[in-house]
């Protein structure tokens, strides 16, 4: 079984072929040995069933793993505590002092942001279960890095084939004549893409832009950049999601807040609809007049995100701030649209509730998306929705 979610795998080819003999050449009485002789464990070793006798089958000398399965019949039978009560110590001043882009990345995870840096705690991701065969495809996170490094070539106008070369050594593409032509083929899918870019883009390119905004007590700094006469292009070779466009609006407010001459004040995002396809898809984000009002309600969400976990799943509450940009959708669909993006659907992808950190967080309430959850949502996503256009 799988030792990530304890789904049926296919065995081991020994297991397979000493089945295949036993069926062969011995019988059982009820005409399935197979099933009479195979036992499938637990997927945890401290699972109460090796320890209770409820199954002649299942037994266990482990003084550790006994000791691990009584604390959680016990923890289940009172019930698991909150993780947090209350609200932790103020902050000090030094998280008044906050970079672009961990500014952006509060905002794409706040919980996670709250363990790993108010905390100091890090979940470890899920095992990957490596395949036991050469890989002919590319794929997931491969493709999206490899992705990755030929749009940055294109934009940063590098010499492409020294990245080819570097991905073909990487490991990352499939071995010799296979990841070549996986490469050309990307390669050949990312220039089209760019070249529908080039076609938002007017005049000649400006420099890096230096953020160094002081804004109601705080000090944000960073960097702007592909930036050109008619707007910054955020252009990523993947499918949109939440924290792409929270992103831009993030870089936008700030490039709408400052005063530079030459400057422009439009953004523009754009991706895929389907990465297999490549279907090009793309926003173009309108100036924001009171853009340093809006920087500053997200800077005393972020200082709020530090004394307790903010209620903000960026995915599920985009979902429910677009069917409330509708004036003519109630407030009841949004909340159901909302509760797909959290749980999740039985066709398709896992809901965000399934996030290690959220669920570190909300997995004890019966429902997390609440009146706290709504009004963080449209705080974030209607002035964005609100300037934000497709293209």
């Amino acid at each position: 079984q799988n030792i990530k979610d304890n789904s049926k795998i296919v065995p081991s080819t020994l297991v397979v072929e000493l089945q295949d003999y036993i069926e062969k050449n011995y019988a059982h009485e009820s005409g399935e040995i197979i099933e009479n002789l195979t036992i499938e464990h637990k997927l945890q070793a401290f699972s109460p069933d090796y320890f209770n006798g409820s199954n002649v089958d299942y037994f266990s000398y482990s003084h550790s793993n006994c000791e691990a399965a009584q604390r959680a019949i016990s923890k289940k039978e009172a019930g698991a505590a909150e993780f947090l009560v209350g609200e932790l110590p103020k902050p000090d001043a030094t998280f008044r002092e906050i970079s672009l882009d961990s500014l952006v990345r509060f905002f794409i995870n706040p919980a996670e942001f709250f363990f790993k840096v108010r905390l100091g705690l890090t979940f470890p991701r899920d095992l990957e279960i490596s395949e036991d065969k050469e890989n002919f495809e590319l794929r997931g996170l491969s493709r999206y890095k490899v992705a990755d490094d030929f749009l940055s070539a294109f934009l940063d106008k590098a010499d492409l084939e020294t990245i080819k070369t570097a991905s073909l050594h990487s490991g990352v593409l499939p071995l010799a004549e296979v990841g070549r032509h996986k490469a050309e083929d990307l390669a050949l899918k990312i220039e089209q893409f760019n070249e529908r870019n080039n076609l938002h883009i007017r005049g000649g390119q400006l420099a890096d832009l230096e953020v160094d905004l002081e804004i109601s007590g705080f000090h944000l700094t960073g960097k702007l950049n592909h930036i050109w006469q008619n707007g910054q292009m955020i252009s990523r070779y993947g499918s949109m999601v939440a924290k792409d466009h929270l992103q831009t609006w993030i870089r936008h407010l700030v490039l709408n807040s400052l005063v530079e001459g030459g400057y422009p004040q439009n953004s523009f995002l754009t991706g895929v609809e389907k990465l297999q396809k490549g279907n090009w898809v793309g926003w173009k984000f309108m100036p924001v007049e009171n853009a340093r009002t809006i920087l500053k309600t997200m800077l005393e969400l972020y200082w709020q995100g530090l004394h307790k976990p903010l209620r903000f799943f960026p995915n599920t509450a985009l979902a429910y701030a677009e069917v409330l940009d509708n004036p003519q959708k109630e407030k009841k669909a949004a909340f159901r649209k909302a509760l797909v993006g959290w749980f999740g659907s039985d066709f398709g992808k896992p809901g965000e509730c399934e996030d290690a950190y959220f669920k570190r967080l909300y997995r004890l309430e019966e429902n997390s998306i609440n009146e706290e959850f709504a009004e963080l949502a449209m705080r974030v996503y209607k002035p964005l929705l609100a300037s934000r256009g497709k293209l």
